[in-house]
């Protein structure tokens, strides 16, 4: 596109984004750098950016001086702090975002009277990133069924590549593999009910996830030295050749530089199991305290729009993408989710706080190397009352 064009498109953008007209100063939080919200107010007429201090939101919204708009991982924090009133219920104004008439049903958007804490503006799923050179040698053509993807990992060890690498010293990336197995054994009502805390994590379906995970250790088919390691290194292993597939986020595309060497992939579907996808949200929420919540939400909506193009690109998978230039793998990740499946959150963002961290400890102490725990340990562990379950 012309850059005159592009001018033209985004004032286009502006002048009919939404049904806001407020006007005003927006002090705005991001985690990363974003200069894009900024540039995109000189283009309203009326509205101002300031940029909120660098420090951690949840320090920021409880303060007198809350910054308007913000950007945040959808999941339990978000959905925490909009509890204790640090952030608005956005429901009431759903029907005057313009961005609003692009959401797919997977990514939640509220029925009813049901809340609404963040708007979505990036979507990434997770899925299997491997290396193709590493497949090709191993005589294995990239799983697309789940089947096939057991067969591959056998096939892998049995020619001395690690099936799965994984960066479990953090714990999220291991807990992938819990929701993974759970969404592809038991299927997403299951999971979904798992996640709400209306199924219990000891049920006679868990167990079949956790006999998956200790039957997958005790083959070698993860990384031995999982628990020490983080997601990068995961990566690196995988397309390094050392290991066949790693569970990851397509955040891993920012890390992606040869095609040849790192390719990826949906997590393979189980024929006659209701289907989900791991998918990670981020979008634009307001402080509770705001005085300028329509002024934020104009310019929040504008930007959805406009596709988001300030956040980082390993998260621009745009909801939206009027405007914005397209990528393969952006289409292809929407029309994917655009399909009647679960969006399935981390479960490190789903569960409260104090669950996510138990969950996580627990994790790291499977994947550690020489833990030898049984199908029923994990199940003991992973029903602690933190997790929601007396023993």
């Amino acid at each position: 596109m012309k850059p005159w064009a592009a001018v033209a498109a985004l004032s286009f953008l502006v002048s009919c984004s939404s049904g806001f007209h407020a006007q005003g100063k927006v002090v705005f939080w991001s985690p990363r750098p974003d200069f894009s919200v900024a540039e995109l107010a000189a283009k309203m007429p009326g509205v101002t950016v300031a940029e909120a201090p660098r420090q951690p939101w949840k320090t920021l919204v409880s303060s007198s001086d809350a910054p308007d708009l913000l950007v945040l991982e959808a999941g339990a924090d978000a959905e925490e702090a909009r509890a204790a009133g640090q952030l608005a219920n956005l429901a009431p104004y759903v029907s005057r975002l313009s961005s609003a008439k692009s959401w797919w049903s997977s990514l939640g958007l509220p029925k009813a009277d049901a809340p609404l804490t963040v708007l979505p503006s990036s979507v990434y799923l997770w899925g299997l990133f491997y290396n193709p050179k590493t497949l090709k040698r191993a005589g294995i053509e990239p799983p697309r069924t789940w089947a096939a993807l057991v067969d591959s990992l056998g096939k892998l060890k049995a020619g001395g590549v690690t099936p799965i690498a994984v960066g479990a010293s953090f714990g999220w990336p291991g807990l992938a593999w819990v929701s993974a197995l759970d969404l592809r054994l038991n299927g997403a009502d299951a999971h979904k009910a798992l996640l709400a805390g209306t199924r219990p994590f000891d049920d006679v379906e868990m167990l079949r996830v956790y006999s998956t995970l200790v039957e997958w250790k005790a083959k070698g088919w993860f990384d031995a030295k999982a628990a020490s390691k983080n997601w990068p290194e995961a990566l690196a292993d995988v397309s390094s050749g050392r290991a066949g597939f790693v569970l990851l986020g397509a955040f891993g595309l920012s890390r992606a530089g040869n095609p040849e060497e790192l390719a990826f992939l949906p997590l393979p579907d189980q024929p006659g199991v209701l289907q989900g996808d791991l998918v990670s949200i981020q979008g634009f929420a307001v402080a509770g305290r705001s005085k300028s919540i329509e002024t934020a939400l104009r310019l929040a909506d504008a930007a959805i729009l406009a596709g988001a193009s300030g956040q980082a690109e390993a998260y621009r998978s745009p909801a939206v993408a009027v405007g914005t230039a397209d990528t393969e793998f952006q289409k292809w990740q929407r029309d994917r989710l655009a399909k009647d499946r679960y969006a399935a959150p981390l479960m490190d963002q789903a569960l409260p706080r104090a669950r996510a961290q138990a969950a996580q400890q627990a994790v790291i102490q499977f994947f550690s190397e020489g833990s030898r725990q049984t199908p029923a340990e994990l199940a003991l562990q992973f029903s602690t009352p933190l997790m929601g379950r007396a023993p």
